[in-house]
């Protein structure tokens, strides 16, 4: 007898589902490790999130003066504090700001 291959399928949000069966997302894929992959990348996201609104509290409370972040960022001063005042950084600055800010604590991937 031939194992069955586990198929894929999107639930329809209006959709009843059978016994054991849970929902995560109405669009979501029914796999567990999908599922699970999904979760981590909306907590890492929230933490992003929360480093983000951090980034104006981390730089005042830095020893540097805004000359060194508009030195290293390579932005004009009007742009730097529009961006502070937005949270508006892209990922490439906020890659170097956290450089500048934590010198010593360099991720695993050495950001």
């Amino acid at each position: 007898m031939q194992k069955r291959k586990k198929h894929w399928r999107l639930i329809d949000p209006f959709e009843t589902l059978s016994k054991g069966e849970k929902s995560f997302s109405p669009f979501f894929i029914t796999n567990k490790r999908a599922i699970k992959t999904m979760i981590n990348m909306i907590d890492l996201i929230r933490e992003y999130k929360k480093y983000l609104d951090n980034i104006p509290n981390l730089i005042e409370k830095s020893d540097y003066k805004t000359s060194y972040f508009l030195k290293h960022l390579n932005l004009k001063p009007a742009t730097y504090y529009r961006k502070l005042r937005l949270k508006s950084f892209t990922t490439s600055e906020i890659e170097i700001l956290t450089k500048l800010l934590r010198p010593k604590k360099q991720t695993s991937s050495n950001i």
